[in-house]
């Protein structure tokens, strides 16, 4: 009660506001760990285990770079069991100085348009392939003259409606028999078409994950054998005009060590399945049944050699491998460098391989490089800007050998260069230019090449140019093709297992020669030639 004797009831606890409270502290907690979550667990992570987490977040291919873009790619194309594409070509050829008859087949070919369709169907059960080739006048879209090549039933057949009557003919044990008679291929011609389907799920090997599985295998046995690591800070990275500053793991493994790591590294790739499965893949494409010509019983072989030097005399192999790792604030790896040093003759030996990214606000540049003994080196270099995921800049490969300075093999340029996505396929666009200078002589090659790559997606299609410029001793010529790309759709990627019921079979000599005594075939050849503007007599010199 209070003082005037009323009855006071006393305020109800709120024991819901410290439940409240415990849930918002922990919501922002939980927060904080999603955002700061790696920096903050990196706080209780030693200097070696930050190295280890930098080492293994490397994949082969770096996700920043336009070989990851082609390897996604890539592996959609492989993934599927039919694929198919359209190509129209066009020609434009110019030269200072050409024979008359030369210049009358320049001129000719720059006024046709060639069409080209090619489809497979990777079914390993039952593979089958298509292509057809079409010419026509430039600027028109009617044909004058076509050729289909596909396989049905037993038989490969040739087509060409314009001009043959009839389709041509072989059975496939024909060319089975042929080609085991002439070059004992030991191949059947399904074999074959089998051995597409076989090395496109061997190149799927290649590009998938299996292939990350093993260098992150190698790198955990590296792991293993090396020392801890030491962080060095501030160091300023510089590739080309382009300079960052990083810091860099430093890790060694020690020359006694060395051999046994190499000998774990083998026996793993020894016994790996993921190796066994893309050695064996390949094998199936090959060209002989001889067992002694067996790639995996070869590399299993050679593996097992190794091994037994390296246990005979380990002292061979004591190579000290040293390893800088560059990573920026965030640990994120910006590239590395892998030190060999073979000090087993008592005069050092050094092999470095590096491949370095470093920026610079928008300005990029890469750099991959290979140093071994008595001066050799060769080095890719490449400064560039990234905008929208297209690449602007230049780029050259340089060799050197011994004393000699360094030598340029090819330089070149890319401007808004990229892969654009046209239906499901990923395309170059761009502009890409290359050039070639100093070609050997003894192989009779002009002095200098430039090459020129301009394309842009429209709709579905690529459209692009390709341009050739080529200097032979002193006689400029210009080949420029243009190029119209399409993928043909699912409808469109069919094939047929109906041979036709009359044909001529190519083994038949006696049908053969009917075909050769038809009048008819040289008057329809003739008359596709007039149409496409092609004066025959001109070109045999008539």
């Amino acid at each position: 009660m209070d003082a005037n004797g009323f009855q006071v009831q006393a305020p109800k606890k709120r024991w819901w506001i410290p439940v409240i409270i415990i849930v918002l502290v922990l919501a922002i907690i939980a927060a904080g760990w999603m955002v700061f979550g790696d920096s903050i667990k990196s706080l209780f992570l030693s200097v070696d285990q930050k190295w280890q987490k930098a080492e293994k977040s490397v994949g082969l291919i770096s996700e920043e770079s336009l070989l990851s873009d082609i390897r996604s790619s890539s592996e959609d194309l492989l993934g599927k069991n039919k694929i198919g594409y359209e190509t129209d070509f066009t020609f434009d050829i110019k030269a200072d100085a050409l024979p008359d008859d030369m210049a009358g087949i320049l001129t000719a070919l720059s006024g046709m348009r060639l069409n080209v369709v090619s489809k497979m169907d990777f079914d390993k059960a039952e593979p089958h392939f298509y292509t057809r080739i079409a010419l026509g006048k430039r600027g028109e879209s009617a044909e004058a003259l076509s050729a289909e090549v596909y396989d049905a039933g037993d038989y490969l057949l040739i087509t060409v409606p314009e001009i043959l009557p009839k389709p041509l003919a072989v059975h496939k044990d024909f060319l089975t028999d042929t080609l085991d008679d002439s070059a004992g291929l030991g191949l059947n011609f399904d074999d074959t078409l089998g051995s597409m389907s076989q090395l496109r799920s061997s190149l799927q090997t290649f590009s998938s994950s299996a292939l990350d599985e093993i260098v992150d295998a190698i790198k955990d046995i590296f792991i293993k054998y090396a020392n801890e690591a030491e962080l060095v800070k501030g160091e300023v990275l510089s590739v080309g005009s382009v300079s960052q500053k990083l810091d860099y793991y430093d890790v060694s493994v020690p020359s006694e060590e060395a051999p046994a790591m190499l000998r774990e590294m083998l026996i793993y790739l020894r016994d790996s399945e993921d190796i066994k499965t893309i050695i064996s893949d390949m094998e199936m494409i090959g060209i002989s049944e001889d067992d002694s010509l067996d790639p995996y019983a070869e590399f299993v072989g050679t593996v097992n050699d190794l091994i037994e030097n390296i246990d005979e005399n380990p002292d061979d192999f004591k190579v000290e491998v040293q390893r800088k790792l560059y990573v920026d604030s965030k640990n994120s790896v910006r590239g590395g460098e892998f030190i060999f040093r073979n000090l087993a003759e008592g005069e050092a030996e050094t092999l470095t391989l590096s491949s370095l990214h470093v920026m610079d606000g928008n300005e990029h540049a890469q750099q991959m490089k290979l140093e071994g003994p008595d001066g050799l080196s060769l080095e890719y270099l490449s400064e560039y800007t990234l905008e929208n995921e297209l690449y602007t800049g230049t780029f050259s490969v340089s060799g050197k050998e011994g004393a000699d300075s360094s030598t340029e093999v090819f330089q070149g340029s890319f401007s808004d260069f990229g892969l654009q996505k046209a239906g499901q396929d990923l395309y170059p666009v761009g502009t890409l230019n290359l050039e070639i200078n100093d070609l050997d002589e003894s192989m009779d090659v002009p002095g200098s090449l430039l090459l020129k790559y301009e394309a842009k997606v429209e709709g579905d299609e690529l459209i692009a140019n390709l341009d050739f410029d080529v200097d032979a001793e002193g006689s400029p010529v210009t080949i420029s093709v243009g190029i119209n790309l399409r993928a043909l759709a699912g409808s469109e990627l069919n094939f047929t297992s109906d041979v036709p019921s009359d044909f001529v079979d190519l083994t038949d000599e006696n049908a053969l020669t009917e075909l050769m005594m038809d009048e008819s075939i040289m008057q329809n050849l003739m008359s596709t030639l007039e149409e496409l503007g092609i004066d025959l007599s001109s070109f045999l010199g008539f």
